[in-house]
């Protein structure tokens, strides 16, 4: 028997979509051949106006290690419905912030945020 029924797992979404006090736009780099063997990246949008929460993860070192990669800086946590198309090397753009996403995960048991581990851009 599962720890959560169908109407649980709905009331618990309600209360994450709840939490979501900003909206972001994800853009991803796209590459394009500029003709001269060269290639000009542009960023895509991929998301507008994704829901989302922004907290710092002040609970991590400022000199952060996600994915093989190591930022200095302090490291944000910007949440997500899950399925919201968000990968590493994405730019978020929350109000007038900009983040680089360093990693994302999710909670695989019931599916209810995606968490993109992000450095301060701007």
């Amino acid at each position: 028997m599962p720890a959560f029924d169908a109407l649980d797992l709905a009331d618990m979404h309600a209360m994450v979509d709840e939490a979501m006090d900003k909206t972001a736009d994800v853009y991803r780099s796209t590459s394009v051949s500029d003709g001269l063997g060269s290639y000009i990246h542009t960023p895509t949008i991929i998301v507008a106006a994704a829901p989302c929460r922004v907290y710092t993860s002040d609970h991590l070192p400022e000199a952060t290690t996600v994915a093989g990669q190591t930022r200095d800086g302090i490291p944000w946590s910007i949440v997500f419905t899950p399925g919201t198309d968000v990968q590493q090397g994405d730019k978020i753009v929350v109000d007038t912030h900009e983040y680089l996403v360093m990693g994302v995960r999710s909670d695989r048991s019931y599916d209810m945020e995606l968490i993109a581990t992000c450095i301060r851009a701007s």
